[in-house]
């Protein structure tokens, strides 16, 4: 499922999209959440939920920072845990800001 909520800065985009994490979770669409703010790149990505899932599984979260290993590497370590069929709400907040290329 990917979810866009996209306006002008102000109208209550953050505050929206607080209140349907809160939904996504109490229906069970997401057992975790990772969130970004501002600039989302792979290895920053990764690094949230490293954040996310260190508490449960610190070998699996040392394996997600480890920027030696490539990312796609890394992803699949996720997949093979217990995590890899939970569903991960990732929330990029101000992803206007990373700057794409044009």
């Amino acid at each position: 499922m990917c979810v866009v909520v996209h306006g002008l800065g102000g109208i209550g985009k953050t505050a929206l999209t607080r209140e349907f994490v809160r939904d996504a979770v109490d229906a069970d669409l997401a057992r975790q959440v990772v969130a970004v703010d501002g600039e989302a790149t792979v290895d920053g990505i990764l690094s949230a939920v490293a954040r996310v899932v260190g508490a449960h599984l610190p070998e699996v979260a040392r394996g997600l920072e480890d920027v030696g290993i490539r990312w796609q590497d890394r992803l699949e370590l996720l997949r093979m845990t217990d995590l890899g069929n939970d569903p991960i709400l990732l929330v990029l907040d101000r992803f206007e800001d990373i700057g794409l290329p044009r």
